[in-house]
């Protein structure tokens, strides 16, 4: 399982991409679903650590929040504004291939 790390030092906050599950409908097909793509995150403070589930919409390309889902944690409020790549057709991401656009705001 791939697992990619960022640290917010000022707040003693550690993010560690864990999984994602993406179902989104890929770019250039017809789908009866929209999908999503499901991203499992932990979080470090403290010695303390949460494992956070978040999820991005598909056919949403709007890059500023509408797409994803929040959730607080820790003190936190952790909101999900974008999955990139957008799955294409006939192409297969590998999970480090995948960026995750994150806002993390004290709740």
């Amino acid at each position: 399982m791939y697992s990619g790390s960022q640290e917010i030092p000022s707040e003693g906050l550690k993010i560690t991409f864990l999984d994602i599950a993406d179902s989104r409908c890929p770019i250039g097909v017809d789908c009866i679903t929209a999908g999503e793509a499901r991203i499992e995150l932990d979080v470090e403070k403290g010695g303390a650590t949460e494992t956070l589930d978040l999820t991005a919409k598909g056919l949403c390309e709007d890059e500023s929040g509408p797409c994803g889902s929040q959730v607080q944690a820790m003190g936190y409020n952790f909101k999900l504004l974008y999955v990139a790549p957008h799955p294409a057709k006939d192409v297969t991401i590998a999970k480090e291939q995948y960026v995750l656009t994150l806002v993390v705001e004290r709740s």
